[in-house]
């Protein structure tokens, strides 16, 4: 897994607008979402609310077990994200898998 990668896509989506924040704007579903990273750290309960969501609404859902997803996007305490790009939910699915 090429993490300076996976981080450039990220930052890129970061500038396009392209990333929901949290369990709360991933549930509310304004815009179209792609794919969800949730980060390695999570508690249980979180996990299982974004595993629901992701089956609700067919999306994929990737742990990210060999990176903090706080050292990707530059934040403090981000535990979820979604893409709403399909176009770098892509390239970043591919990197990771």
């Amino acid at each position: 897994m090429e993490i300076s990668t996976i981080k450039k896509y990220i930052d890129l989506a970061k500038k396009a607008g392209a990333i929901l924040y949290g369990l709360d704007n991933i549930k509310s579903g304004i815009k179209n979402i792609y794919l969800i990273l949730i980060d390695n750290k999570v508690g249980s309960s979180l996990k299982r609310n974004i595993e629901f969501i992701s089956q609700h609404k067919k999306v994929q859902c990737l742990v990210l077990n060999d990176i903090n997803l706080d050292d990707l996007l530059n934040t403090n305490n981000c535990k979820v994200i979604g893409i709403t790009n399909i176009n770098l939910a892509n390239k970043i699915k591919d990197l990771i898998n």
